[in-house]
């Protein structure tokens, strides 16, 4: 059993989504978990008519209650580590791909990703995780701030591989078979989901420094 889990993900919810079973178990295990969260998902769809004065296009008011969302969630699931990368609001959501809003100022999409890899190669030679938890190259169904977190949590590693090692990088995946099923549940023509999601297995390696 691993005794230190960072995981690193693109908006607050996406860690309950695709982690939150697996980081409440490592919790129970006794193993030290620490969530990265690398924007405040200011670009996020608002469901709830309630909830609709939050729309990310009126006074920016979306951001900050996910982020309260998040800190509940983390309680929740037993986490006590938890990091936004930079700081409150230095990158912003980038909206679904091509969208203006990638190209925003601050978006993350269009940040150089060794930017934000110092950041995280700080938290890595910080907290000294045997494991790393991130999406696959695709960030799982495109998103731009999922891929670029895919990119600069491997990039952060490479760059804080002298003063600390990773054990192993797990990708978060999603089966296709459970994907089409799921799509299906919504009233989705069948057939193929209409962007690239992993295999039914987890792509996984040993981490190696180049």
């Amino acid at each position: 059993m691993s005794r230190s889990l960072l995981l690193v993900h693109a908006h607050p919810d996406d860690e309950s989504i695709g982690n939150g079973v697996t980081m409440a178990a490592a919790v129970a295990a006794g193993v030290r978990v620490t969530v990265v969260t690398c924007t405040l998902g200011e670009e996020g769809e608002v469901i709830p008519p309630e909830l609709a004065h939050l729309a990310a296009d009126r006074d920016n008011t979306l951001g900050p209650y996910r982020e309260r969302e998040l800190s509940a969630a983390m309680r929740a699931l037993g986490v006590r580590d938890h990091r936004l990368l930079g700081g409150a609001g230095r990158w912003r959501d980038s909206g679904m791909m091509g969208l203006a809003t990638n190209r925003a100022p601050g978006a993350f999409w269009s940040a150089a990703p060794d930017e934000p890899a110092r950041e995280l190669a700080r938290v890595i030679t910080e907290v000294r995780p045997d494991v790393l938890i991130t999406y696959d190259p695709q960030g799982g169904y495109g998103h731009p701030d999922h891929i670029q977190a895919h990119r600069v949590a491997l990039r952060g590693a490479e760059l804080a591989a002298g003063e600390h090692r990773i054990g192993r990088v797990l990708y978060n995946c999603l089966p296709e078979r459970e994907a089409a099923r799921r799509l299906a549940s919504l009233g989705a023509p069948r057939g193929r989901p209409p962007w690239r999601i992993c295999p039914a297995w987890c792509p996984r390696r040993r981490w190696r420094s180049p």
